[in-house]
């Protein structure tokens, strides 16, 4: 073998080299770059589902707004998104009068919502518009 073919020779082993190193580095970037990219796409399902869920509790609230609106100006309830009926009123006064009841009994406003099947809140918001403070 003379000088040229021995150049020859390695510079081809150079190139397979060369042309490995590349395809494993090119093959290492791919797989990072999808790995993350994979990351990102998944975080952002995950952000768009929560943003709906958000918007879907939002809108919720909006509408218990309102209907804690049209309760509060006219003393009525609103059921079920319609006007109550007319003997709305008295029900709410006997609701009113049953929590200041189990109050005055010594319950809390856990005990009380349970015993009325009103909410936490519910209960809370007489007991305040009533002016009365548990354990008081």
């Amino acid at each position: 073998m003379d000088t040229s073919q021995v150049l020859i020779v390695v510079s081809i082993l150079c190139d397979l080299v060369l042309f490995a190193l590349f395809g494993w580095l090119f093959w290492r970037i791919r797989a990072l770059s999808g790995d993350r990219l994979q990351e990102l796409i998944d975080q952002l399902k995950e952000s768009q589902e929560l943003a709906k869920r958000l918007q879907a509790l939002v809108e919720e609230k909006a509408r218990l707004a309102k209907r804690l609106e049209a309760t509060l100006k006219d003393g009525s309830e609103v059921k079920k998104g319609e006007w109550a009926a007319s003997d709305t009123h008295r029900n709410t006064e006997n609701r009113r009068e049953r929590v200041l009841e189990l109050m005055n009994k010594g319950l809390g406003v856990s005990e009380i919502s349970e015993a009325t099947g009103m909410s936490a809140a519910e209960v809370e918001f007489i007991l305040a518009v009533q002016k009365v403070r548990p354990g008081s």
